[in-house]
This record gives C-alpha cells, structure tokens and sequence, in this order.
C-alpha cells in the first residue's frame, strides 16, 4: 500500500482520511493514493502474462472490452483481503 494510506489507516481519524483525498469534481469524484507504482506495475504484468497465455478472460460487464476479473485469474486471495 501507499505509506500515506497507511498512515491515514493507522491513524483511523475522518481527517486522516480526508487529507488523503482528492478532489477532482468537486462534491462528486473523488481519488486517494492506494497502491504504490511498483505494486501497479507488478499487477499489470500478471494481467499481461495471463493475456499472454491465450486462455480466455471473463470480462467485468459486457461494456467492457479490456477489464478482467482478477479473481478469475489466481488472484481471489488479494481480492478477498482487499475487500
């Protein structure tokens, strides 16, 4: 995880969180720092060598051409902790 989400995490506080966050359309859409670069690229590797593989990839909803269901591809455990 981010060291900023941690810190907010640990601290546990409504403003830990809030200074967190960003605002991008204001009262509406919202973003905060989750993961770290190295652990994003690392989770686009695994998803670029499961593509690599040829298997077939279930998509998240009919809309969406390029998405992919990680608990489909091995990666249930992370998803379940995530949640």
């Amino acid at each position: 995880f981010e060291p900023a989400f941690w810190q907010a995490a640990q601290r546990g506080t409504e403003g830990a969180w809030r200074e967190l966050l960003t605002e991008h359309v204001p009262g509406e859409v919202f973003s905060m720092p989750l993961f770290t670069q190295e652990f994003c690229d690392t989770l686009l590797e695994e998803i670029f060598g499961f593509y690599a593989t040829g298997l077939p990839a279930r998509r998240p909803n009919s809309m969406n051409n390029y998405g992919i269901i990680l608990s489909d591809i091995g990666l249930e455990p992370f998803v379940d902790k995530l949640q």
